[in-house]
């Protein structure tokens, strides 16, 4: 299978499975998905899931669980029952490339106001330096937005406030078609305690079913989460 887009652009269109075997010379099975696939995997089989399984009750092969990466990017991954859904053409829970803003910032896939837009590190740069930019010499990155808005920086905390509105409106439209029972989070992003404070509540203003508001979780594993994902699935297959 080759690969139809993705932000990494030297791999588009190359078979990527068959030029490894070829290099390898070798028919030993090969399994490819992209990195917030492989995070969700593992988060829902050995992080998050297991959190979500001593409180819920239920084991882990029951869940339907959602990785969001919010990071230099917005991608995700989708978890039925400690399996990864991918879909016909492995193109499962581009979820960074569905429609946030209607007629919104352009993106680079060619859409406008897609989630990676506003979701993202460099969303949230661009947010906070468009708003204030004939006032600063030096550009913040997210991370220091983030810690200006604690320090009561007020343009950063409207951005801040604004990303966690976003959030939780994506999140809802996803809960809205998934119904999942939880969302775990990564990237650099994840990281920073603001976003979780109250967001099951604000998640909850926006689905159409308010009484089963999905559970929030940071990611567990860390950055080896990615490669426990790839490790899983090749076991798994």
């Amino acid at each position: 299978m080759k690969m139809e887009n993705g932000n990494t652009g030297i791999f588009i269109g190359k078979d990527l499975v068959g030029d490894l075997k070829r290099k390898i010379n070798s028919d030993v099975p090969i399994y490819v998905a992209n990195d917030a696939n492989c995070f969700a995997l593992a988060e829902a089989v050995a992080g998050a899931g297991v959190n979500y399984q001593e409180e819920s009750g239920r084991p882990i092969s029951s869940h339907l669980a959602v990785g969001v990466i919010l990071g230099t990017g917005c991608g995700g991954g989708i978890i039925n029952g400690a399996r990864m859904l991918t879909g016909r053409n492995g193109a499962t829970a581009e979820i960074g490339h569905s429609t946030l803003i209607t007629n919104g910032h352009a993106c680079y896939c060619g859409k406008n106001g897609c989630a990676e837009q506003y979701l993202s590190g460099p969303g949230l740069e661009a947010a906070y330096a468009s708003r204030i930019y004939t006032q600063i010499d030096k550009r913040p990155n997210a991370r220091e937005i983030f810690d200006m808005a604690v320090n009561q920086e007020p343009q950063a905390k409207a951005q801040v406030k604004q990303f966690k509105r976003h959030l939780a409106e994506f999140i809802a439209n996803l809960s809205n078609i998934l119904d999942a029972d939880y969302f775990v989070l990564g990237g650099g992003l994840s990281l920073q305690p603001a976003i979780y404070e109250g967001i099951e509540d604000m998640i909850r203003q926006y689905t159409f079913s308010p009484g089963f508001s999905p559970r929030i979780y940071q990611h567990v594993l860390g950055d080896s989460a990615g490669g426990i994902g790839a490790a899983l699935l090749a076991l798994q297959n």
